[in-house]
């Protein structure tokens, strides 16, 4: 079951409303005080909760981040041995040598703006068919959704 922001609020609220009412019950003074006193620091730790949670739930719930980054399509095998000198080795780097077995088998990644960002086993696929046609180039422009470290291929298309 996946839950919403909408859900854990209404989760904590019935918990909070719960200690409430135990502590109305007729009971001496110092064991009211106590209740209160219980009762407005555990207030004050589900405001916390709630504000913290409110800026953070979008990534805990899974929402994804739509990016769109330019630059080179390169396979994960020639991106681990050459990454001492990636930004050099992306400009000789050839879509034959992409598209061998054992480098279409370690997944891609696209280097832009000097950094390296590797796609999902899905998104591997569609790359290494948008490879396979002749007019494709390794130098393109994607559209991903970013979830963690990895992306998800939405749209793909060459770099003019």
């Amino acid at each position: 079951m996946l839950l919403t922001k909408n859900i854990v609020y209404e989760i904590i609220t019935i918990i909070y409303m719960g200690i409430v009412k135990l502590g109305m019950k007729k009971t001496n003074k110092k064991k009211e005080i106590l209740m209160r006193r219980t009762n407005y620091v555990i207030l004050m730790v589900g405001i916390l909760a709630i504000f913290a949670m409110t800026f953070q739930l979008d990534a805990f719930f899974g929402e994804e981040e739509v990016v769109t980054l330019k630059g080179d399509i390169i396979d994960n095998m020639c991106a681990n041995a050459s990454k001492d000198n990636l930004d050099e080795f992306v400009k000789s780097h050839t879509k034959e040598c992409a598209l061998m077995t054992h480098c279409v088998a370690s997944g891609f990644s696209i280097y832009a703006d000097g950094k390296l960002y590797k796609f999902d086993d899905a998104s591997n696929k569609k790359i290494e068919e948008f490879l396979n046609k002749s007019a494709n180039k390794l130098q393109v422009v994607v559209s991903a959704k970013k979830s963690g470290e990895v992306f998800s291929l939405i749209s793909i298309k060459n770099n003019r």
